[in-house]
């Protein structure tokens, strides 16, 4: 009885207690309400409450929208880079590869004949070693491989392409024999062997010329090909700025990885390029979860500020659009509207009318100072001429840059014609470009194109560019509108192109030989060789004209080489010295010394009887290459002469410092000498020049013999010019050096 009693007792004091804290808690609730009603009107609490959950659901629903939706459009921007970026790979393959496989040269000895040497020296060596191909081959007729070329070496017996690259390959060679039809030279793709995949171009063996017929049951296509490895993965990864790839194949990707498939040309996927994506709108709302929990205090600043920042976010997506848009439409570089712009534009104007002109613009001389300067200075020239052509003309006039050096203007509507603006851009060109802490001289030709209607865009741009090469091919620096008759003049060009290459190969260009005379005796010193071709139906051909062309389409290598050779051969037996000029572009050719060095050793032909003429404008451009040049040929024993000395831009210093044997006079000097006594002063300073530096003068341009009297008054060593002979035949000079030494003939 006792215990009940206690047990009861201690059940009514917790019963007591719990209802003294519950008292206690109401009193707490209605002291808080108390006080939310004392800032708050009771009328005001539900609206405001209702506010602050609204804002907080609208913020957080709007937050969680935008960084969705960031995320998808950064991983659908991913998937479209990469995606183009897979596609780059193989445009860049079958871009390597058609200068190749469609070549004259190549025809010859990979089709007409087969000398897989030839393979190794001029194609593995470019597209194995240095555009890190890692595997090349040579399919005949489809099927058998008859060539390979693994990371660096050919294989002693070829190695069978498909079984490298796989069965994906034959759609490729099967494309390749029908690329012409579809106005492509190449085809390319993705093939799988095993766990490995690569990429590849193929392109059928066949002549550039029309001259050279290919064998009608043969036919051999040429592969490059590497592995999609982690290294080539990487290296596109960088370049387009994404987030680490990785190649699955057969493999079942990790969870959140994105992936863009790698399909072959018949539609089979290979394999999937995967990555994990940035995702950074998830991570913004993450940073932004600690600031919630201050909402219910601060909700008004809250909300301000995570308003301002999905304002920020959306302004940036919106400019990243507009930037993608931009490149688009506008050169990387230069920041003008690029050739695509350019049509778009002529499509909606070319054919309205006589008023709409198109100016198309190549640089004059770009060419040489890129070779000289480097890519870097290159580019800072374009950069600058795109200004000044933009300065040039009116601010609605679209100006465009449509690839390498060359650019256009598409005139708005004018009545006065293009004659104005034309002018204008060739007078902004007429200041050198000070670039880098050097002074380069270039120049502009420029076509005009008038509108018609029936005319296209495409067509507008091709008569713009054939007035271009017209005023080019007048001497540069200049303007011309088209006329129906340049097209002839460029076929014509094209065509003697083509003659000037048939006529290397098979040895029609003969060697005239101009003397070279002592000034005190009159004998014969040196004969300076000069390239003549005799055309059979062109007839007598300008070496000024042929030589151009040859610079132009890159045969002047080849030229010069057989120039030399032959002029090496004729002048074996002659007690004389043999004088030889060297272009610009043979000059900064990198195998230069090696070319002389064999010509010369597979004539026979003295090394310390060579003189090679060198003109000051191109040597002294980039002095310490050219030193190590001179300094090159000089331990071979071969003399130097600085020719067309006094119009270039040479300094002592400069003259100092360069390997030199001789100074050769500008002709203007010596026509200008016998005219008045300032010219005459002239011409003997730069004899006394070449006295103090050690270097004997030789006039060049004498015609007269009061010419040569003054030029041997003055202290020239020696005298060249018609007044000794025009361009001699071999024969005539063998007669010459039989001839007593007289001072003229």
């Amino acid at each position: 009885m006792p215990l009940m009693f206690l047990r009861y007792f201690r059940l009514y004091q917790r019963r007591c207690s719990l209802v003294k804290a519950m008292r206690e808690a109401q009193s707490g609730s209605r002291l808080l309400m108390n006080s939310i009603r004392h800032f708050f009107p009771r009328q005001y609490v539900p609206p405001v409450a209702l506010l602050i959950i609204t804002t907080f659901v609208a913020l957080f629903s709007l937050l969680y929208y935008l960084t969705a939706v960031q995320d998808r459009m950064d991983t659908e921007r991913d998937r479209q880079t990469i995606s183009s970026g897979l596609q780059s790979l193989v445009e860049f393959a079958v871009r390597d590869l058609q200068d190749y496989a469609v070549w004259d040269d190549a025809a010859r000895a990979l089709l007409l004949r087969f000398d897989p040497k030839w393979a190794d020296e001029n194609v593995s060596v470019y597209l194995g070693n240095r555009q890190d191909y890692s595997h090349i081959f040579i399919i005949e007729n489809g099927e058998r491989t008859i060539y390979s070329f693994y990371r660096g070496s050919q294989s002693a017996a070829p190695m069978d392409a498909y079984n490298v690259l796989g069965r994906g390959l034959a759609r490729g060679i099967t494309d390749a024999a029908f690329s012409a039809d579809i106005g492509e030279d190449a085809s390319g793709g993705y093939t799988r062997q095993g766990s490995q995949v690569f990429l590849y171009a193929a392109a059928d063996i066949v002549p550039l010329s029309p001259e050279i017929s290919m064998p009608a049951a043969l036919r051999r296509t040429l592969v490059v090909a590497r592995e999609l490895d982690p290294v080539a993965l990487d290296r596109l990864a960088r370049r387009y700025g994404t987030a680490p790839l990785e190649l699955m194949v057969d493999a079942q990707r990790a969870e959140n990885f994105e992936a863009v498939p790698v399909v072959a040309r018949d539609g089979i996927q290979l394999a999937e390029v995967a990555w994990l994506p940035d995702r950074p709108g998830t991570a913004l709302m993450h940073q932004m979860l600690p600031g919630y929990l201050l909402i219910t205090v601060v909700t008004v600043l809250l909300a301000g500020a995570i308003l301002n920042r999905a304002r920020r976010s959306t302004e940036a997506l919106k400019f990243s659009q507009g930037n993608v848009r931009y490149l688009a439409y506008h050169d990387a570089l230069t920041g003008l509207p690029n050739r695509r712009r350019l049509l778009d534009s002529m499509r909606g104007k070319a054919g309205l009318g006589p008023e709409n002109v198109l100016l198309y613009m190549d640089l004059d001389g770009f060419k040489e100072a890129n070779d000289v300067y480097g890519h870097a200075i290159g580019d800072d020239l374009l950069i600058e001429a795109g200004r000044r052509i933009r300065k040039s003309v009116r601010s609605e006039d679209l100006v465009a840059r449509t690839g390498g050096d060359e650019f256009a203007v598409l005139l708005a509507p004018v009545s006065a014609g293009p004659s104005d603006m034309a002018e204008s851009i060739l007078t902004a060109f007429e200041p050198p470009f000070n670039v880098s802490g050097y002074s380069v001289n270039l120049g502009i030709s420029i076509g005009a194109a008038t509108s018609q209607p029936g005319i296209t865009a495409e067509e507008l741009m091709r008569r713009g560019d054939v007035a271009m090469y017209a005023a080019k091919s007048r001497g540069k620096r200049g303007w011309l509108s088209y006329d129906p008759s340049f097209d002839e003049a460029n076929r014509i060009r094209h065509m003697m192109e083509g003659m000037l290459r048939v006529a290397v190969d098979s040895d029609q260009i003969e060697v005239a030989f101009q003397p070279i005379v002592e000034a005190t005796s009159g004998r014969i010193d040196c004969v300076e060789a000069l390239a003549r071709w005799d055309h059979p139906a062109l007839g007598s051909v300008a070496p000024d004209h042929f030589i151009r062309v040859a610079e132009q389409s890159g045969l002047i290598n080849e030229l010069g080489r057989k120039v030399l050779v032959k002029a090496c051969r004729l002048a074996l037996d002659w007690n004389v010295r043999l004088s030889v000029n060297l272009s610009p572009a043979q000059f900064w050719d990198r195998d230069l010394v090696s070319t002389i060095t064999n010509a010369l050793s597979e004539i026979g032909f003295p090394a310390e009887r060579l003189d090679l003429e060198i003109t000051e404008r191109y040597l002294l451009r980039r002095p310490a290459e050219a030193e190590q040049k001179l300094r090159a040929f000089r331990q071979l024993g071969i003399r130097i002469s600085l020719d067309d000395f006094g119009t270039g831009y040479a300094s002592i210093g400069y003259l100092q410092r360069l390997s030199l044997d001789r100074i050769k006079m500008d002709k203007s000097f010596v026509m200008a000498a016998q005219d008045t006594q300032r010219a005459f002063r002239l011409a003997a300073a730069i004899v006394e020049l070449g006295t103090a530096l050690g270097l004997p003068v030789t006039a060049e341009g004498v015609e007269t013999e009061e010419q040569a009297q003054l030029m041997q008054k003055i202290g020239c060593s020696h005298l060249q010019g018609w007044l000794y002979g025009h361009a001699l035949t071999p024969d005539e000079v063998e007669r010459r050096l039989q001839e007593p030494h007289l001072a003229a003939t």
